[in-house]
């Protein structure tokens, strides 16, 4: 499932076509673009020299912690961290992540990279959520 174009909530981020990028410098924790009713979706980083993290969730209020799903750290370093360590990565690299029966899967390509279980999963989908955190920052 490619990253869609419309139904998307903003914070802080401006929209141009399929890439999101940060709008105003605030704080860290600040700038997210949200999409309700995900089952999956395929994205790609951007740059690899700003923080993001990307997440699906169940709940639409979680912070960039993500309590209530499941989600990838990409520091600025070129290394995406996760609940099953580290690796790297590039913009040309793109990850999956989608759910069944309350299990959220990410793969880097075609290697998955971690699964986890997300907390009070409904049958309609989850949220994804990606916070912006590097005033350059964005994803596709």
């Amino acid at each position: 499932v490619a990253v869609e174009l419309t139904g998307w909530e903003l914070q802080d981020v401006a929209q141009n076509g399929s890439e999101f990028r940060k709008s105003v410098r605030t704080s860290p924790a600040d700038s997210y673009a949200l999409l309700r009713d995900v089952t999956g979706i395929s994205f790609r980083p951007l740059e690899d020299t700003s923080t993001l993290r990307i997440g699906l969730t169940a709940d639409e209020n979680d912070d960039e912690m993500f309590p209530n799903g499941c989600h990838i750290l990409f520091r600025p370093n070129g290394t995406a961290a996760g609940d099953s360590g580290d690796i790297g990565y590039s913009t040309n690299d793109t990850f999956t992540m989608y759910f069944v029966t309350g299990d959220v899967t990410i793969m880097h390509g075609s290697t998955m990279f971690m699964s986890c279980t997300a907390v009070g999963v409904g049958l309609s989908g989850l949220i994804f959520k990606a916070f912006v955190e590097g005033y350059l920052a964005g994803i596709e």
